[in-house]
C-alpha cells in the first residue's frame, strides 16, 4: 500500500515540475570537439534548474526522466542504459547545490547563486541516443522523399498529357468560379 502511495506521489510531483517547463536557455549541451581527445558531451545546467529539481534529489530515476524531457527541445535524447549513472551523478550535484543554497542566509545572495551557478555533467557518447545532427538528417530524408514524390507526380501528369502547374491553375480557376 505504501509503495503505491509513493508511486502516486512521484507521478504528481513529476507532473507538478513540468507544469512550468524548464526554459531551454537554462540548459546547454556541449558536443565533443573534433580536435580534442575527449569524446564526451558536457551537459550544463543553470542553478535555477537545479533549484527547481531539489525536491527529487533522492530519486535518480525521476531526475533522469526530468532531464530527458528537458533536453528534448534541444534535439537530444539519452539512452535508458545511462539512466542509473546520469541520474545518480545529477542527484549528487543537486544535493551539493541545495546544501550550498541552504547555507546562504541572504536572499539576494541566494538568487545570485542560483542565477550564476552552472552545474556540469559529462555524458558518454554511447549514452546519447539522438543528437540534433540526427534530427537534421531525418529532416533531410523527409525533404528528399517529398521532392521525389513531387517529381513522380509531375512525370505522371506529364505522361497523361497535362502539366502539373496547369492542373494547379485549373483548380484555382475552379475554386474562384465556385466562390463567385
Amino acid at each position: 500500500m505504501n509503495i503505491n502511495m509513493e508511486n502516486v506521489s512521484d507521478r504528481e510531483l513529476f507532473s507538478e515540475l513540468f507544469e512550468n517547463p524548464i526554459n531551454p536557455l537554462l540548459l546547454h549541451m556541449v558536443p565533443p570537439f573534433v580536435d580534442v581527445n575527449s569524446p564526451m558531451y558536457y551537459l550544463q545546467l543553470n542553478g535555477e534548474v537545479i533549484y527547481n529539481w531539489r525536491q527529487v534529489h533522492g530519486r535518480p530515476q525521476t531526475i533522469f526522466d526530468l532531464l530527458q524531457r528537458s533536453i528534448l527541445p534541444l534535439g537530444y535524447q539519452l539512452k535508458a542504459s545511462g539512466q542509473e549513472r546520469i541520474g545518480n551523478a545529477l542527484a549528487e550535484s543537486i544535493r551539493r547545490f541545495w546544501r550550498k543554497v541552504q547555507g546562504t542566509k541572504d536572499g539576494k545572495k541566494r538568487n545570485r547563486l542560483k542565477a550564476e551557478t552552472w552545474v556540469k555533467l559529462a555524458i558518454k557518447p554511447e549514452e546519447i541516443e539522438r543528437t540534433p545532427f540526427d534530427v537534421l538528417a531525418e529532416t533531410r530524408n523527409v525533404e528528399e522523399k517529398a521532392a521525389s514524390l513531387y517529381e513522380e507526380m509531375r512525370q505522371e501528369l506529364a505522361h497523361r498529357g497535362k502539366d502539373f502547374t496547369d492542373v494547379g491553375k485549373k483548380q484555382q480557376h475552379r475554386h474562384l468560379t465556385q466562390i463567385k
